[in-house]
């Protein structure tokens, strides 16, 4: 599935489009720096209802929001070398709970693990500045 982005209301469709994929929890967004990772988890945790700041967790490498119904994990794996820093942080645990995860930069993640499935979510801008979403599954 593909979705053009021209303007911040279309990341709510986005986002909507990608809440209806109940057969998951887990979702992977790949694209340059400031191609709108972060803008589109920021609408998937207002959906879920996330009353707080959302921010991309660069330097903490992983952020917790609660809402009244749901845990929701952000991730940034960017800063990642190796799978052994990924196991340091736990990443098996988080993967076993029954939470969403939003993950940004994920190819060292799901490059070692291949018994996961996810929602892979490509951002990349065209020349007029809009965003192109692939979204695909992977099982």
């Amino acid at each position: 599935m593909d979705f053009v982005v021209k303007n911040k209301d279309d990341w709510e469709e986005v986002a909507t489009y990608l809440l209806e994929q109940k057969d998951h929890q887990i979702f992977g967004f790949h694209g340059n720096l400031g191609a709108g990772k972060t803008s589109l988890i920021q609408v998937l945790c207002k959906k879920l209802g996330i009353q707080d700041e959302v921010t991309s967790p660069t330097y903490s490498i992983i952020q917790e929001y609660q809402s009244e119904k749901q845990l929701i994990y952000h991730m940034d794996l960017y800063r990642l070398e190796s799978v052994e820093e990924m196991i340091d942080i736990g990443i098996e645990d988080y993967l076993n709970r029954k939470a969403y995860l939003f993950i940004e930069w994920p190819s060292l993640l799901f490059g070692a693990l291949t018994d996961v499935s996810y929602v892979n979510i490509s951002i990349q801008m065209n020349e007029n500045q809009d965003r192109i979403v692939n979204i695909k599954e992977v099982d």
